[in-house]
């Protein structure tokens, strides 16, 4: 299976962010292809295929972490691009990163990698994948783009709390990638 351990977003947040995505999808053309809304998370870790016997081990080591760290607040704010707003290639949503997140991903990082999955060498920055682009975008595109990204800089978009990871089954189809959430592990509760 090909698992990923996400940060669900709550229907609240997710309203006010597609909000965001549908301005964003006035400037393009066919050359971005958007995230389903529904699909939308925080990735913390990715696990890549994974073969079934060590699913119980990752639960139980995601679950020993979520005991250990309380519940906390996310802010949505900004936009970007990925690798560059030159030549996107991901339009994301910007995440404030809170201690107990970048703890989270930290103790996820060293914890897993005790059990054969590599630790990733990018440093975390946490974002939520609003579209991909599929062409090169055109000028105008590039400058619509550019102007959101000033227009969004410093806009808190959404809030929310997070109270809980998941363990993700991802599986690629053509059009789109489908999420079929395999477990829920609750922070500890204050």
């Amino acid at each position: 299976m090909r698992l990923f351990i996400a940060v669900p977003i709550p229907e609240v947040a997710l309203g006010e962010i597609q909000k965001v995505q549908r301005e964003l999808q006035s400037g393009f053309g066919n050359s971005i292809r958007w995230t389903n809304p529904a699909s939308i998370h925080l990735t913390v870790k990715f696990l890549g295929e994974t073969p079934a016997n060590k699913i119980a081990d990752i639960s139980s080591t995601i679950e020993e972490i979520c005991n250990q760290i309380s519940r906390f607040s996310m802010v949505c704010c900004g936009i970007g691009a990925f690798p560059n707003i030159k030549q996107p290639t991901v339009i994301w949503l910007g995440l404030e990163a809170p201690p107990e997140l970048l703890q989270l991903q930290r103790e996820l990082e060293t914890s897993l990698s005790q059990h054969g999955f590599a630790a990733e060498k990018r440093a975390f920055s946490p974002h939520l994948t609003l579209g991909r682009t599929r062409l090169n975008l055109s000028l105008p595109e590039l400058g619509f783009l550019r102007q959101k990204i000033d227009e969004y800089s410093h806009q808190k978009i959404a809030a929310f709390t997070v109270d809980n990871l998941e363990l993700i089954k991802s599986d690629l189809k053509p059009s789109f990638p489908v999420y079929t959430t395999q477990r829920k592990f609750p922070l500890k509760a204050d």
